[in-house]
């Protein structure tokens, strides 16, 4: 063969195999713009934000996400504009949905760690993401998402494409889009934030879970410097407002992350207010009788117990609960550590009260013509099988109604409830707010049945 015959076969081969390549790029191509998702998904509803606020009206935690308004394009505010532009898209009104320079300059960045890493997607290329598109990292989404950004650009007017951007990307805390964020954050509206407030609204775009100030306040206030540098590289900015917004950095106007085992309490309102209103459509101030000094008091009470008395006996879990004459739950405590076990030992584990139940007993007994002073023989029963004994099996053989109280004698408690009734105690008990099943059973007198810590509570104090 010669060099010549063997040139022409591998220039053949080249245009063969490059003629392939050609034709599944183009497949490829057209796949992807068959399949390009024009129409916005519909979601879930999410449920509407809801402060939680001591009896004080201090704010302690939240819960929900935030909405706010949406954003016009003809009023977009300009501290916010200038800031988000620097440290997003620089070329943002200069290019037609892509940025090549700006993916050069990213990829430069974060080659030689230049003020760490750095996405090279221009603003309409995540709004495509953020409207469109599934986060799932793609070859196929890639390409969709520049498709989207070309389209996006051809329909809409710069201001258009950055405010629906401003009013769709998470800012972090449960804030979807900047006015909520603005009032999440700082307790105004998106028009009124100053330079160092933009600042950082805007630098939490890139990572809003770990960088949000509630949340991460060193690693917010370093990336709002990072985006006041950049807003005084593209002259948005001059070097001496640039130092004077750092010199005064945002206050927030928010409650701080919410201590872990304060949930406890948190998912019993949460419960109380949906039963009360369901899911609100709209953000609400809940006023609640939350008492955070009690809380960490009663919080500190169950470690000190559970780590003392707690380990000798083998016991790995406890509840507590301080309420105020009126009913008002003041702390709650559901466990050892919420992070481990969301489970609520006060409002959700069934325990037997054991003696405590007879408080029930007793005030049927007081109900029905019995007084402090009647007299009861302590003495051996015998209830149809059932023998109750006292603690330390002992008998004291005429005793008063009071002294079998102040003693908790099993044999008197079980002889006054056979006397006045086990569903006339069980009537006394619903009707100071117990819930659960109490079955008819001679032992009840003595707490058989399974209640919750709550359901105890909530009835001894009423």
């Amino acid at each position: 063969m010669s060099i010549y015959e063997a040139f022409r076969r591998a220039m053949l081969g080249l245009a063969l195999t490059g003629g392939l390549a050609i034709f599944a790029a183009v497949v490829f191509i057209g796949y992807c713009a068959y399949t390009l998702p024009l129409t916005r998904p519909v979601g879930e509803q999410s449920p509407a934000a809801i402060v939680y606020a001591t009896s004080e009206g201090t704010p302690f935690a939240a819960r929900g996400v935030y909405r706010g308004e949406k954003l016009a394009a003809d009023h977009l505010p300009k501290n916010l504009v200038d800031a988000v532009i620097a440290i997003e898209d620089r070329r943002f009104f200069e290019h037609g949905g892509l940025d090549p320079r700006g993916i050069l300059r990213a990829a430069w960045r974060n080659l030689t760690g230049s003020r760490g890493t750095e996405g090279g997607s221009t603003i309409t290329q995540q709004l495509a993401r953020l409207t469109y598109l599934s986060p799932e990292r793609t070859l196929r989404r890639k390409v969709q998402e520049i498709m989207l950004a070309f389209w996006l650009e051809s329909r809409l007017s710069k201001n258009e494409i950055l405010a629906n951007y401003l009013n769709a990307a998470y800012f972090g805390a449960g804030a979807f889009g900047i006015d909520a964020a603005a009032h999440r954050y700082f307790g105004k509206k998106a028009a009124d934030l100053d330079v160092s407030e933009a600042a950082m609204l805007a630098g939490l775009i890139r990572a809003p879970s770990h960088l949000s100030p509630s949340r991460n306040p060193k690693a917010a206030a370093r990336r709002m410097d990072l985006v006041l540098e950049a807003m005084v590289e593209t002259g948005a900015l001059d070097k001496a407002k640039a130092t004077a917004a750092r010199n005064h950095p945002p206050e927030l106007a928010m409650p701080p992350e919410t201590e872990p085992d304060d949930n406890y309490f948190l998912d019993t309102a949460e419960v109380e207010v949906k039963r009360l209103v369901g899911n609100p459509p709209l953000d609400l101030t809940v006023t609640t009788t939350f008492d955070p000094r009690l809380q960490d008091a009663a919080e500190q009470v169950v470690k000190n117990w559970l780590s003392g008395e707690g380990a000798q006996r083998h016991v790995g879990q406890a509840a507590l609960i301080a309420m105020a004459p009126d009913g008002a739950i003041l702390a709650m405590v559901g466990g050892r550590d919420y992070a481990q076990s969301q489970f609520n030992r006060a409002t959700q584990a069934h325990r037997q009260p054991g003696s405590l139940f007879k408080v029930f007993v007793y005030l049927t007994a007081l109900s029905n013509g019995f007084t402090p002073e009647t007299i009861m023989l302590d003495q051996p029963v015998d209830i149809d099988g059932w023998q109750p004994k006292n603690y330390d099996e002992q008998y004291r053989g005429r005793v008063t109604l009071r002294t079998a109280f102040a003693q908790s004698l099993n044999s008197v408690a079980a002889q006054v409830a056979q006397t006045v009734g086990i569903d006339k105690i069980i009537a006394t008990a619903k009707s100071l707010g117990m819930q659960s099943e109490l079955p008819s059973v001679p032992s009840l007198a003595l707490g058989s049945a399974e209640v919750t810590l709550m359901e105890m509570t909530r009835a001894i104090d009423a």
